[in-house]
């Protein structure tokens, strides 16, 4: 294998050499393609062979050939085509040869080979045009007699490659392939008609496509550029821009009219943001492009026809501009419009936080009323769902107090997914209380090592607390701890921390005199379930959120939550067991010589 490898390298070697002395590549460049090559030789050499593999090495050849075809519009270099071009357009052809003899039912990759041999076999008869005109060019000045050899006019003006681009368009549809070719006819100065041609079939085949009014809009930038530009001012070149510009937006006004659609507003979008991001050193066009991209949103936003990313980027837009009015108005809009999506919600309410509105509180109500509309969370994704669960948490103990977010806590943990994040504000939470419990804020390590345990097992298994026996007082005054008034450092340093103050706190449990412990039961708080019965009447849910059944019911975890305890140590809770020391035998010489009788 490794010598069939070897010899295909060997055989790129005159193409790399030439892309290398013409100017195209550096050698850096060339040694880079050499062992990209040679991964991609040895994974299509191999016994077990895999599809993508030969896709991946036709893709990167591919790119190559364009990557050598703009080099060659930057530098002007059109010449060594036979030694560079043909070179990897016959070595792709065998990979899909080689490919399709392998996977003989895969149709898309019989039509990926047809497409690819479509268009560059139209882009090699251009070049073979291309090179008769250069060569007969070349005999008129030296006065050469040419004899009987003759040139064909009809070869000369690329009528070879007319027929192929109309037998190709006849079987592969798309206005992709239309302006893939057309793309191509571009790069050779004397297809004029043929991209006429191609342009005006465009426009009657794909009037109803956004791609072909998108490249009709973006025309309008070509043709300007064109002109010549020889004696112009600065002032005179940002005015030429500037009606470029305007011609092209004067296109898509109406492309939204013929097409009104969600994806032509996208390009019109799409262009503006480019232009706006452009680097210029008028502040005029620069403010022009800025109220033109915001005007076209706008109009978007009015036809309804806005996407959920296109509105988060237009209150982007806003917010760097220091709009921060519109910015709330888009977002209350996009609110409304998008009212099922966490995403948008949380968009609105980052925007909030940020300008410090005062309708923080009753947009998170708001949004809180709308999720709840739309799932249990598994409807959301993972992120969303992470992000809305520590809001709340937060949003509730700040407005609600402490037993309300603790019942809240248990609740949002009876769906996933979490985050550390979540388990750790719940833990500052507990911290912060005038008399904070042991026993609850052990339950929160726990639940956290049930779903973070096997991928943090270095920062969390060596700093395990011993379990505190059950003789020991659950609750344990915040003013013991040795990180008092530092609540959040113990949760933004990470786990290491917490649990190294959870060591702390225990082995202060652990040295309270017996005295203290066992006291009067008296002086303990007296239970009383009718009062918690009743308090647990004005929770922050109502019947409908506590009609959905158990938690055995409802959490497709639960049958194996907490068979996840597998840093659970026994010893902690049972004594060790005893062990019978081993038995040592010892055989006396001469023992067993009476055995034989």
């Amino acid at each position: 294998m490794a010598e069939r490898v070897e010899q295909r390298l060997e055989d790129r070697i005159p193409e790399l050499e030439q892309l290398e002395r013409v100017g195209l590549f550096t050698r850096k460049e060339i040694r880079a393609v050499l062992r990209k090559a040679s991964a991609l030789e040895y994974k299509i050499q191999r016994r077990a062979l895999r599809k993508e593999d030969f896709i991946n090495y036709i893709q990167y050849e591919v790119n190559l050939l364009e990557l050598i075809k703009k080099r060659r519009a930057r530098t002007g270099y059109s010449f060594k085509k036979d030694e560079i071009e043909y070179s990897i357009l016959h070595r792709v052809h065998s990979l899909f040869n080689r490919a399709t003899g392998k996977w003989k039912d895969d149709v898309q990759l019989w039509l990926s080979h047809v497409a690819f041999c479509k268009q560059w076999y139209f882009r090699m008869e251009l070049m073979h045009a291309e090179k008769q005109r250069k060569e007969k060019k070349e005999f008129e000045q030296a006065k050469m007699d040419l004899g009987e050899f003759n040139y064909s006019e009809e070869i000369l003006n690329g009528e070879m490659a007319r027929i192929v681009y109309r037998d190709a368009s006849q079987k592969i549809k798309g206005v992709e392939f239309q302006l893939a070719v057309l793309s191509i006819a571009k790069l050779f100065d004397f297809t004029q008609d043929l991209q006429k041609e191609i342009l005006e079939s465009l426009q009657a085949r794909y009037a109803d496509d956004p791609l072909t009014w998108d490249y009709m809009a973006r025309r309008e930038l070509e043709l300007g550029c064109l002109q010549p530009a020889e004696h112009t001012t600065k002032q005179k070149k940002v005015s030429e821009t500037a009606q470029r510009e305007e011609r092209c937006c004067a296109v898509f006004d109406e492309a939204v009219r013929a097409v009104p659609t969600e994806d032509m507003w996208k390009c019109y979008i799409a262009f503006c943001l480019e232009r706006y991001n452009r680097k210029t050193n008028s502040k005029e066009l620069k403010q022009k492009r800025l109220e033109r991209t915001l005007s076209v949103f706008s109009k978007a936003h009015e036809s309804s026809l806005l996407s959920e990313a296109l509105y988060k980027q237009w209150l982007q837009l806003l917010l760097d501009s220091n709009l921060s009015e519109k910015a709330v108005e888009v977002a209350e809009a996009a609110a409304r419009h998008f009212s099922q999506s966490v995403e948008t919600w949380q968009m609105r309410l980052q925007v909030l936080i940020q300008l410090k509105r005062d309708e923080v509180t009753q947009c998170f109500e708001e949004a809180i009323k709308h999720v709840k509309s739309k799932r249990s969370l598994h409807a959301t994704t993972p992120t969303e769902s992470v992000t809305m669960k520590e809001m709340y948490l937060d949003w509730t103990y700040r407005n609600c107090g402490y037993k309300k977010v603790k019942r809240l806590f248990t609740s949002l943990c009876e769906n996933r997914p979490f985050s550390l994040d979540f388990f750790r504000k719940m833990i500052q939470i507990e911290k912060e209380q005038e008399s904070c419990k042991m026993l609850h804020l052990r339950e929160y390590y726990e639940r956290a090592l049930r779903e973070f345990g096997s991928t943090n097992t270095e920062c969390l298994l060596q700093n395990i607390p011993n379990v505190p026996d059950g003789t020991s007082e659950e609750s344990v005054s915040a003013s013991t701890s040795p990180n008092e008034g530092d609540v959040s450092g113990s949760t933004d340093e990470g786990w290491y921390n917490i649990y190294a103050d959870l060591d702390v706190w225990d082995s202060e449990v652990s040295n309270i005199p017996e005295s203290s412990v066992q006291q009067d039961v008296s002086e303990h708080e007296v239970e009383d379930w009718d009062k918690e019965l009743e308090e647990s009447t004005y929770g922050p849910y109502d019947a409908d959120d506590l009609s959905c059944g158990s938690f055995e019911e409802n959490n497709h975890f639960g049958s194996y939550v907490w068979k996840e305890d597998w840093f659970y140590n026994p010893g902690c809770d049972h004594a060790p067991c005893f062990v019978f020391p081993p038995r040592f035998r010892t055989v006396e010489k001469g023992q067993f010589d009476d055995a034989d009788e």
